[in-house]
């Protein structure tokens, strides 16, 4: 009976995976009783030999393939691949190839001839693609990546929402050209460009961007990337994604004479930032910082738009240039904005002081709202210490305002996180008393304070931690709980912490 309804529902069948270790019989089976239905296929990590096998199986069914990823072949001449990427599907609403055949980006510019390193500046055979439009009249999703090569032109699908480029190599296409593709894809709502590199060509004016466009994300290093963003007009309701990514291939980033340039996202960013007006927009900031090789600044602004700023460091990257000093950048990128909350996500490694508070401050003097978490304890690394530091009313001379010296006089919710630590506990709530109670007595009261509470138990040994965490209620309770409106105590089990992937709303 169950063998009859398995067998008796497409549905069940037409999602199929094909990696190295696949089964003949399986794949044979998924076409069999998925019957009609549209299947999504996905093979990765096969070798020719394998793809002979496969392909084979799935031509009389292209007709059904409702999308395609082909990934992690390494070889450019594969021939059952190629027959596979020929065919009509059409059906296909979504298709990804990406073939490692070692073939690496070159340009816009040349790398000097003493400096080449051979094997690293050579670019290699790529997996040469006849795309034609006619091919996938329904496509609306297409990730292009490493070790294609496409022949020009580059095909028009009409209805196409999502455009991904990832090391493609193009060809001599230049940024006029591509401005030029792009205004034909006027259904286009997300591009995402990573070291795919049209020639950068002097323009008169920006160029536009479709208006359907929604998201735009921009990966490479930081000669190119500026470039490629100064050569068009982004709107501010357009998210923006700019990611600088390290690069000894092509040698843009670094002088001649060495490492002396520190890798700050803003770099990537073009000279002047008003050309960028969602940056001005942004009334929210967070700063995401792990260890010491990536981190990313994100802002949003009311209307919901974001624009991510993200650093990535290579592991070989020289230990004097790790401690990227990421905080002041927030300043650097996002100084002529009107910030209401800042959130520092995560801190161990770059010490933030009682004077880099009071420049972010004094820069944002309209912060309503600071949450601080995962920062580390009782350290110079510590941000919350300094930021209580900084938070301190000045000395008043006789006739000034208050509200013109006092560092953010409207803040009105500081929210941060203890660990389970005795010492932190005793000194944090020292430290926020003191810092609360000058405040109030100036004037400027915080109205609600947010304490997660944090510890690490076993579900099984909740128990064992209870007396000790109703000691910490009570002790943060009593030490604050007449200096603010509303004090919230939260205990948090971080036994299993939840793992949070540096852009997780992608």
């Amino acid at each position: 009976a169950w063998r009859a309804i398995v067998c008796g529902f497409p549905a069940l069948w037409n999602d199929i995976k094909v990696s190295k270790d696949f089964s003949q019989s399986y794949l044979e089976a998924s076409l069999k009783y998925s019957k009609d239905s549209p299947i999504d296929v996905s093979i990765q990590g096969t070798t020719p030999a394998q793809n002979a096998v496969v392909i084979g199986l799935l031509l009389p069914h292209v007709a059904r393939i409702h999308i395609l990823h082909a990934r992690g072949m390494g070889d450019a001449d594969d021939k059952a691949l190629r027959q596979l990427l020929s065919q009509k599907m059409p059906i296909l609403d979504g298709i990804s190839v990406n073939i490692n055949t070692k073939s690496r980006p070159m340009g816009p510019y040349n790398v000097p001839a003493h400096t080449r390193i051979d094997g690293l500046h050579t670019p290699e055979e790529s997996f040469v693609w006849e795309l034609r439009s006619e091919q996938f009249p329904a496509l609306r999703k297409l990730y292009l990546g490493t070790g294609i090569m496409l022949r020009d032109p580059f095909p028009i699908f009409p209805a196409l929402k999502r455009l991904e480029l990832v090391e493609l190599r193009h060809g001599s296409m230049n940024i006029v050209q591509f401005a030029r593709l792009l205004a034909q894809l006027t259904e286009l709502e997300e591009l995402c460009i990573c070291r795919f590199r049209p020639t950068i060509t002097d323009v008169q004016s920006p160029m536009t961007l479709p208006p359907s466009l929604s998201k735009l994300s921009v990966q490479d290093n930081a000669y190119y990337t500026a470039s490629f963003l100064e050569s068009f007009h982004i709107p501010a309701h357009v998210d923006l994604k700019i990611a600088r990514l390290q690069d000894y291939m092509d040698l843009g980033d670094f002088p001649e004479n060495g490492w002396e340039l520190t890798p700050f996202v803003h770099d990537a960013l073009p000279s002047d930032v008003g050309t960028l007006p969602i940056i001005k927009d942004v009334t929210e900031l967070e700063l995401r910082h792990y260890m010491m090789s990536t981190y990313s600044l994100r802002g949003a602004t009311p209307a919901g738009h974001t624009v991510r700023l993200t650093g990535h460091l290579m592991e070989d990257w020289p230990q004097e240039y790790k401690d990227l000093h990421s905080f002041l950048e927030l300043v650097e990128v996002f100084g002529d904005a009107d910030i209401c909350s800042l959130f520092l996500n995560g801190n161990n490694c770059t010490e933030i002081d009682a004077d880099d508070w009071e420049e972010a401050l004094s820069t944002w003097p309209g912060l309503e709202r600071i949450t601080i978490a995962q920062t580390d304890s009782l350290t110079k690394f510590d941000a919350r210490l300094s930021l209580l530091d900084a938070l301190l009313p000045p000395e008043f001379e006789e006739g000034e305002d208050p509200e013109d010296t006092m560092p953010v006089p409207w803040l009105k919710t500081l929210t941060i996180t203890s660990l389970a630590f005795y010492q932190e506990d005793v000194e944090l709530a020292e430290a926020l008393a003191g810092c609360l109670k000058e405040r109030k007595d100036a004037g400027f009261p915080l109205h609600r304070l947010h304490i997660k509470l944090e510890y690490i138990a076993r579900p099984d040994a909740e128990n064992e931690c209870k007396k000790k965490n109703k000691w910490r209620v009570r002790m943060y309770s009593k030490a604050l709980k007449h200096l603010v409106k509303h004090l919230k105590l939260e205990l948090v089990n971080d036994f299993y912490p939840k793992e949070r992937p540096l852009d997780d709303e992608d």
